[in-house]
């Protein structure tokens, strides 16, 4: 699964497809939004958020920039191949943030670090994620995301203790199921901690 025509082609062939329409709807883009895509890959989120004011896309695969270079050009989508940082944060000052398909590829001390500095520009009003995950007597995802290409996937109580830990709160989650229901994913909304807050 390590380049981006096995994870792009293969692996929904495999899995039966997959849907994660309604975990891409939770952000609620909107044609003012600055979006920062962490672990952008080939633009897959492009198929699913259309409203954008900006675009702001990290990746260290440089295989997978380029495709996503050629199959959404814009002026508004900008690319770097390099792992996000607080400084980047605080100059682009994004509203939304997407970490689809990221936390299972991070150590806990990586995954820590990362949330705050999407934290660092204290902009960004909702994020979204979406993991490979450890579940009870289901032997088969659980031997997948083990044979997965990131090497830290977790259970769902892993990721909720990390996430408890972090400047955000979990809005709302749900498993999805890819196509033959081999395995699944879970998916967040992430809020900020004080926003949580205020609506409690």
């Amino acid at each position: 699964m390590g380049s981006a025509w096995m994870y792009d082609r293969v692996r929904p062939w495999v899995l039966g497809g997959f849907d994660f329409s309604e975990a891409y709807a939770w952000l609620n883009a909107q044609s003012e939004d600055v979006i920062l895509d962490v672990g952008c890959g080939t633009g897959y989120a492009l198929e699913f958020v259309k409203a954008f004011k900006a675009y702001h896309v990290f990746d260290v695969d440089p295989q997978a920039l380029a495709i996503h270079r050629k199959k959404y050009p814009g002026d508004n989508i900008h690319l770097y191949p390099q792992p996000v940082r607080a400084a980047d944060v605080q100059a682009i000052k994004p509203t939304k943030g997407i970490m689809m398909g990221l936390f299972h590829h991070l150590s806990d001390f990586e995954l820590k670090e990362l949330l705050q500095v999407m934290n660092s520009a204290g902009t960004i009003r909702r994020a979204i994620t979406l993991d490979v995950v450890y579940q009870k007597g289901r032997w088969i995802n659980n031997l997948l995301a083990r044979l997965d290409r990131g090497h830290f996937p977790r259970s769902e109580e892993g990721y909720r203790a990390l996430l408890a830990q972090s400047p955000f709160s979990i809005e709302t989650h749900k498993y999805i199921s890819s196509g033959n229901r081999l395995t699944s994913y879970w998916a967040t909304c992430l809020v900020p901690q004080q926003l949580s807050t205020s609506k409690s």
